[in-house]
Order: structure tokens, then C-alpha cells, then sequence
């Protein structure tokens, strides 16, 4: 006999006794389908892991995918701040200098014209007498 003659049997047999006669009878094609379909612990718990495991995967990667993001972002403003102070600091140190090689011509041009002498130039002018004589072409 095979298992669904088996399970037909056990129902009928059930009915013939008197035990769940009514709800049998009614629900017969649901009470025979779930005798059928076998519970397979092993399987659901393979099942159950499975999803777990797949569950892990997708919270690791979309954790590594925004740590990734919000580091990228960071390290961009930290990278793009410290040019900008990188790039100030140049700025104004090639500023500073420009400026200083113009004071020296400046001073120079006055020196050479008989306007000042080299002691007052270097003193208005903030320079040291070597920086004004390297313009004079001493």
C-alpha cells in the first residue's frame, strides 16, 4: 500500500470509528494533503539558516557599502580642509614675498634716484640693506 492509499485508509477508518467524524468529512482533502506533505525538521532548520545566513550577508555588505560612503565623505572634506589651509598658507607666503621683492625694487628705485639713502629705504621700507643692494645690483 502505498502512502496515500495509507493516509485514505487512516481517514476512513477514523470517520468509521467515530473519532473526528464531522470535522473529517469536511475537511478531508486538507487532513489527507497535510498527512502528505512531510515535515522535514532537518530541512526547515537548513532552510531557516540559510536565510540567516543570507539575512548576515546583506547586513555586512550594506554596512561595509555605507561605511565606505560616510569614510569617503570624510576623508574628502578632511583632505579638501587641509588643502585649502595647504594652499592659504602657500598663498600668502608667495604673497608675503612678492611683496617684499616689490618693496626691494621700490626702495631701490629710490635709492638709485637720490630720494633716500640705503639706511633710510631699508628702515621705511622694512628691508635689510642686502635685500635693496641685490635690486641696486651691488
Amino acid at each position: 500500500m502505498n502512502l496515500n492509499d495509507a493516509v485514505e485508509a487512516a481517514v476512513d477508518q477514523c470517520i468509521e470509528e467515530g473519532v473526528l467524524t464531522e470535522y473529517l468529512r469536511r475537511q478531508r482533502a486538507e487532513v489527507c494533503e497535510m498527512f502528505l506533505t512531510e515535515y522535514d525538521e532537518a530541512d526547515e532548520r537548513r532552510r531557516l539558516e540559510n536565510e540567516v545566513r543570507i539575512a548576515k550577508e546583506h547586513a555586512h555588505r550594506q554596512g561595509y557599502e555605507e561605511g565606505l560612503e560616510q569614510g569617503l565623505e570624510e576623508g574628502l572634506e578632511r583632505g579638501l580642509q587641509k588643502g585649502i589651509e595647504q594652499g592659504l598658507e602657500q598663498g600668502l607666503q608667495q604673497g608675503l614675498e612678492q611683496g617684499r621683492q616689490l618693496f626691494a625694487v621700490r626702495a631701490a628705485e629710490a635709492v638709485r634716484s637720490g630720494s633716500l639713502t640705503l639706511a633710510k629705504a631699508a628702515h621705511l621700507f622694512g628691508l635689510d640693506e642686502e635685500e635693496i643692494s641685490a635690486q641696486l645690483g651691488e
